[in-house]
């Protein structure tokens, strides 16, 4: 069996979380000039789904929860995030508010990476310890594709960075230490921002009921559920469906009581299984999280257990694509909470270092196609935008 070593207690070391966030405001800001550049010093971001939230945020303040003004609609994939826009809703500010906020939420994120990065037991690297720590600090950044979500103007940097929170308590969990109140509020308000998050919220629970600590286990998972339940009661009360459009579309659920919608929702899922386990980062964390739970005994089997529940969850019905925004969170979750165990074991810096690379290397290219993929917007929908005001009125 793995042998584990609980470390003596918080870790203080703040190098590698400087390092992190260095390193990823350095990939933003450089993207961000490229965005500049590249759509004639017009900044516009890589899917057009940030300016949904934007217009929703608006009518919101305008009295209206739709995206068209004096129309109902749920259009929105989050129900935290259009209530954070709604600071300046109609300024010429409101538009870069997304932005803001992302690198706000990025930068934090990064910060945690490099307390995680410092889990690792450096000491024993000897003179090499420094250039491997910078290499793992660059690997844990684009394993979360976290330039690349900065630019979306949408919800999934928040996202990340509950998950990394969500990660952090189960690594706890596996030293042998309580899971911080904070790492369980991460698990209560992720599903408010992403509904994917109740997936973690499970494999959290879980691991507090390895710790024994089944009552918090049980209002873990029933304070989650609270505000999706009023929000899916608000839809409801006014015609909607119980769940936002968005997430009805990606899920396929509408038709699902009828025969041949359940046919048609089994199809669709067992193709998006079949499309997650032909991805590298999938079929590679579920061997290892498998190997991992095989390893293990006692306690931290259960906890494996729950994060491999999480990780197929996510198969199941989560989805990949789209610009790696769907999927990002449980990859990063997983891999994190893997390199963190290996950092207490005996598997070596290169082979965390390969499996971090092999989860993250398509983030690299997600990255380089940012600037290309807001000058899509830029020759579509910001042009179109252009006529709308100027010629049509």
């Amino acid at each position: 069996h793995l042998r584990f070593m609980p470390t003596s207690g918080p870790h203080t070391d703040r190098t590698a979380s400087r390092h992190c966030l260095a390193f990823y405001l350095a990939v933003a800001a450089t993207l961000l000039l490229s965005i500049l550049l590249v759509n004639e010093h017009h900044f516009l971001y890589t899917v057009d789904d940030g300016y949904i939230h934007l217009e929703l945020a608006r009518n919101i303040t305008r009295g209206t929860y739709g995206y068209n003004p004096g129309e109902f609609a749920a259009p929105s994939s989050s129900i935290l995030w259009p209530i954070l826009l709604l600071p300046g809703a109609g300024t010429s500010f409101h538009p870069y508010l997304p932005l803001i906020l992302n690198l706000i939420f990025g930068g934090c994120t990064a910060w945690m990476l490099g307390s995680l990065v410092d889990r690792w037991p450096w000491q024993r690297e000897g003179t090499n310890a420094d250039w491997k720590r910078d290499i793992t600090c660059i690997l844990v950044v684009f394993v979360c594709n976290l330039a690349g979500l900065t630019f979306l103007g949408m919800e999934h940097t928040l996202q990340l960075l509950l998950a990394v929170g969500c990660a952090y308590g189960i690594l706890e969990a596996l030293e042998e230490r309580p899971i911080p109140a904070w790492c369980i509020s991460c698990a209560i308000f992720g599903p408010i921002v992403r509904y994917e998050n109740l997936a973690l919220t499970v494999a959290l629970a879980i691991a507090l009921i390895a710790q024994r600590r089944k009552r918090a286990a049980v209002f873990t998972s029933i304070a989650s559920l609270i505000i999706p339940a009023l929000f899916s009661a608000f839809l409801l009360s006014h015609g909607a469906h119980a769940f936002p459009n968005s997430i009805i579309a990606k899920a396929r659920i509408e038709g699902v009581p009828s025969v041949d919608g359940s046919l048609h929702l089994a199809r669709n899922v067992a193709r998006d299984v079949r499309a997650s386990l032909l991805d590298l980062r999938f079929s590679l964390l579920v061997v290892l999280c498998c190997g991992m739970i095989w390893k293990s005994n006692g306690s931290r089997r259960l906890i494996f257990s729950g994060v491999l529940a999480a990780l197929f969850l996510q198969i199941l019905f989560g989805g990949i694509g789209w610009q790696h925004r769907y999927e990002v969170y449980s990859v990063a979750f997983v891999a994190l909470i893997l390199f963190g165990a290996w950092a207490q074991s005996r598997v070596g810096w290169s082979y965390s270092a390969l499996a971090l690379l092999a989860c993250g290397w398509i983030y690299f290219a997600a990255a380089a196609e940012v600037p290309a993929a807001t000058r899509e917007i830029y020759q579509q929908q910001y042009q179109m935008s252009r006529f709308l005001a100027s010629f049509h009125k």
